[in-house]
């Protein structure tokens, strides 16, 4: 005789999308000496729509870059940067929120200007979005500790959304 199964009131059903935010980025070291010009791109091929794009994120404007320096942080709507650093805050140009469908995974990408080398790179991160169930918070700072490079951390917070946009 076959039994039914039924779900726990624990148990959380993943959301078929998920909304990437990035809430900051600080940089402690540039790659140039002063200065680098960025723009961060997020891709991969879970995005919605349509499938293996990539997204530029910020600043949203095509074309466009930021400059940014060592030892500083730009804030998305005032999101917590690190104790130590300049503070830029955001609040104007809203975060960046593209939205992906939660299998797979995507990368995030922080690009100098000219972005035509590998060394352009000066952040690089990919990871697993899915099952998307609760909110996340992340922070990548792949080159914490080297004494030569750039020196990148972004901090952004994936959420779990019912619908792709």
């Amino acid at each position: 005789m076959a039994t039914a199964s039924v779900a726990s009131a624990s148990s959380v059903e993943a959301a078929p999308y998920v909304r990437v935010i990035i809430n900051s980025i600080t940089i402690w070291r540039t790659q140039e000496s002063g200065a680098d010009e960025i723009f961060v791109k997020v891709g991969g091929p879970s995005i919605v729509p349509p499938l293996n794009v990539t997204y530029r994120v910020w600043p949203r404007a095509e074309g466009s870059i930021s400059s940014v320096q060592s030892g500083s942080c730009v804030s998305f709507l005032a999101s917590p940067c690190p104790s130590g650093v300049r503070a830029y805050y955001m609040r104007d140009a809203g975060p960046a929120q593209p939205v992906f469908r939660s299998s797979g995974r995507i990368t995030v990408n922080i690009r100098e200007e000219d972005a035509l080398f590998s060394d352009d790179d000066v952040l690089l991160e990919s990871f697993n979005i899915s099952p998307a169930t609760s909110n996340a918070t992340y922070m990548f700072r792949p080159n914490a500790g080297s004494q030569s490079g750039p020196d990148y951390q972004i901090n952004l917070t994936v959420v779990p959304s019912t619908t792709p946009f």
